[in-house]
């Protein structure tokens, strides 16, 4: 069972206004224009200068952006920003970390930060934003800095600001093409072959049937167990080992004889390997990202698109992104600054269950080797009309209502 999820996201941002730039004072006779210093963060919704700056703010650049391959921007906290913590607890492509500022806020309420973008609340997932559209990431971590924006700002802020042309700046363009793999850092412990679990089964039938009356142990007066008649206890495991396991993948009825040891003859049909056929060897990630900037004497502008496509180690699980975004600023003239913020995003993600009872790994250790994927009928696959394998349910009909492997089969 997998789920597919769609996800479209767009915003436009107007801002107007007018007023003296902090730090200048209107000409006349008496007075002078003083020139502010360089601003190098933005906080809540204005800049100041980082010296000005009484609480606790860190800030993440384009440049340490730009040596991050994830596709969540939070990543880039991770290991680079002091007091945050970033917990990635699944491996699906695009799923979004748990952030905490400052440890936890709250048991039962939410502890995710408040999300800042160009000014604006950010409800959004963060994989909707492509890392090389952002110019600086700053956090804020204590009450003094996030005080302006509420109760919202319980658990931190997170200001994000996007990228903007230059003023006066030439038009520059450019394309950036990547190109990944990825792999299970952990392996799983090797696993029973199909002919050792059915002789394991054999052993469980034989010993059931000499160590146990009607399902229970036979002890006796002393408290010893009494074991019953072995030859007996051997015939009834051969001969219940395939109606117990439901699925026969030996070309004989009878792969196990009396012993313990497989028959002369007998030979594997399938030997289903659960992790081959649920994971990837080896995970895929291509992106493509353009972007244009450029700037007049009045006005700025900043033009982005990018396209990611991931695939996760789980087969048929990936993450697949579109997005477009365009920033403008211009100076209307000496009183009035217009801009615009605009963004688009498409997601498609698909899901499949990686965990709990339905999970991907459990599903490995837990499925015998001796059940197939498909369909199977005198150990070829089995398929419908349009010549495509069939996915064995384990309902133990076979092919066309027809009994599986040719032979009587049980529920499992």
């Amino acid at each position: 069972m997998s789920f597919n999820s769609k996800i479209i996201g767009a915003g436009v941002l107007f801002f107007l206004g007018q007023g003296l730039a902090m730090g200048q004072k209107t000409k006349s006779d008496s007075t002078k224009v003083t020139k502010i210093e360089d601003v190098v963060l933005t906080v809540a919704y204005g800049k100041q200068k980082k010296e000005a700056i009484v609480g606790a703010i860190s800030s993440v650049d384009s440049k340490v952006l730009k040596t991050q391959q994830a596709t969540n921007v939070a990543t880039a906290l991770q290991g680079s920003t002091a007091g945050v913590n970033i917990y990635t607890t699944s491996g699906q492509p695009g799923a979004s970390p748990q952030i905490y500022i400052r440890g936890v806020g709250s048991i039962s309420a939410s502890s995710y930060p408040l999300i800042i973008l160009d000014g604006v609340p950010y409800n959004g997932n963060l994989n909707n934003i492509s890392q090389d559209q952002i110019e600086s990431m700053n956090v804020l971590k204590d009450a003094a800095s996030s005080a302006v924006y509420g109760s919202r700002a319980a658990n931190g802020v997170i200001v994000i600001t996007t990228k903007n042309g230059k003023l006066n700046g030439k038009p520059t363009f450019n394309f950036t093409s990547l190109v990944g793999v990825s792999s299970r850092a952990v392996r799983l412990h090797k696993l029973l072959g199909a002919e050792d679990y059915v002789k394991y089964t054999w052993q469980a039938l034989r010993n059931k049937k000499l160590y146990t009356v009607n399902n229970l142990l036979n002890i006796d007066a002393n408290g010893n167990l009494v074991a019953g008649d072995l030859a007996e206890a051997n015939t009834f495991a051969s001969n219940e080992l395939i109606k117990y396991l439901g699925y026969n993948p030996y070309n004989v009825d009878r792969p196990i004889d009396e012993n313990g040891n497989l028959v002369n003859g007998a030979k594997l049909l399938w030997d289903t390997d659960w992790e081959k056929e649920l994971f990837n060897k080896a995970a895929f990630k291509q992106e493509y990202r353009f972007d244009m900037s450029g700037g007049s004497s009045n006005t700025r502008y900043f033009f982005a698109a990018d396209y990611l496509k991931m695939d996760g180690v789980v087969k048929t699980s990936d993450f697949e992104r579109t997005g477009l975004r365009m920033n403008i600023d211009s100076k209307l003239n000496n009183w009035l600054n217009a801009g615009m913020r605009s963004s688009f995003s498409a997601t498609t993600a698909n899901v499949p269950p990686q965990s709990g009872t339905n999970g991907v790994t459990e599903w490995i250790y837990l499925m015998p080797n001796v059940y197939p994927v498909y369909q199977m009928k005198n150990g070829e696959i089995a398929k419908d009309d349009f010549g495509n394998p069939i996915f064995d349910y384990g309902d133990g009909l076979g092919v066309n209502g027809n009994n599986i492997n040719g032979k009587k089969t049980y529920l499992c």
